[in-house]
């Protein structure tokens, strides 16, 4: 008797999710369309911060903490 053969599950889309996520990170979101709650970037490791305050052209954000880096993303 053969073996029924299960059917293989559908692949996600991952350059749609790839591309939502980078949305997300450059307009400064979360994802849902609110914004990243100030809980969410002191979750972020300082090399994740970095990149925001680059992309938000923070000055001086090469020497700065992590904890610095979370201050001038929040104001």
């Amino acid at each position: 008797m053969p073996q029924e053969q299960k059917q293989p599950s559908p692949v996600p889309d991952l350059m749609a999710a790839l591309e939502e996520s980078l949305r997300a990170a450059k307009s400064g979101g979360n994802g849902d369309g609110g914004s990243a709650s100030d809980g969410a970037l002191s979750s972020l490791t300082r090399d994740e911060l970095y990149e925001r305050a680059q992309d938000a052209d923070v000055p001086g954000r090469s020497s700065m903490s992590k904890d610095e880096l979370v201050d001038a993303l929040r104001g």
